[in-house]
């Protein structure tokens, strides 16, 4: 099991403990040594210092529920327009679309990067002020171990592996579809 929820879903499951480890999801510690953030910024269109920059870096599925941060975010527009959220994944067609749609009804497109997954993604961590995820279910999740190992904070719902990682030293858990408690 690759987290401790997962471990008890597995015993829940009658899988018995003698034949069960517990090995958490490692990544590839990696920091580039020179990286130009004002370029990355730029490549955006994002004027430097101007803007507080989120990001959720995870395939576009509905279980990964970015229309939680659509929704915080229509609340975080209300006092200041002054952030941008990125979200870099791959998925179906249909959610993207839903997601853009979602995006434009609540007049969020200048606020929003829908980016498809790419190779080159260590950039998005570097540029990232504070990492999310949204998820409704989680094994361990790589990607919050990314943030972290790049030293990011993360927003995280309380679901699977998120509590076993996420401390008020590194972020925060919030509950799951939680949206107001997202926007606070």
């Amino acid at each position: 099991a690759n987290s401790k929820a997962v471990y008890s879903e597995l015993i829940e499951e009658g899988v018995k403990k003698e034949k069960l480890k517990l090995i958490y999801n490692g990544v590839i510690l990696r920091k580039e040594k020179r990286i130009n953030i004002r370029n990355i910024k730029e490549e955006l269109g994002l004027e430097i210092g101007k803007y507080f920059i989120f990001s959720s870096i995870a395939n576009l599925l509905p279980y990964k529920n970015q229309i939680m941060i659509i929704k915080a975010a229509e609340k975080l527009l209300k006092i200041t327009n002054k952030f941008v959220v990125i979200f870099v994944g791959s998925g179906t067609v249909e959610y993207t679309n839903f997601l853009e749609m979602e995006i434009a009804k609540r007049k969020l497109s200048k606020n929003f990067f829908l980016l498809k997954q790419t190779i080159d993604i260590d950039k998005y961590f570097y540029i990232s002020d504070v990492g999310i995820s949204s998820s409704v279910e989680e094994g361990f999740s790589n990607t919050i171990l990314e943030y972290l190992n790049f030293g990011k904070p993360v927003i995280a719902t309380n679901v699977g592996g998120n509590v076993d990682v996420i401390n008020k030293k590194n972020g925060i858990l919030i509950e799951s579809n939680n949206y107001h408690q997202m926007f606070e």
